[in-house]
């Protein structure tokens, strides 16, 4: 589950990303059962252009 948080523009991204190279990428792909929504997921998170995103596994941008 990942959480959007109108003030200040922020999403918490939960176990589905990870910061590498100050950029979101998947986690943990080797442990989803359906990488292609997991990906879409993805796609859709970094659509929304927040200012910030906070993962649980991996840091913050």
């Amino acid at each position: 589950m990942s959480l959007y948080l109108k003030e200040g523009n922020s999403i918490i991204t939960g176990d589905a990303a990870v910061i590498d190279d100050n950029k979101l990428i998947l986690a943990n792909p080797q442990f989803t059962l359906d990488l292609d929504m997991v990906k879409e997921s993805l796609r859709r998170l970094i659509s929304m252009d927040a200012d910030n995103y906070y993962c649980y596994h991996g840091g913050e941008t």
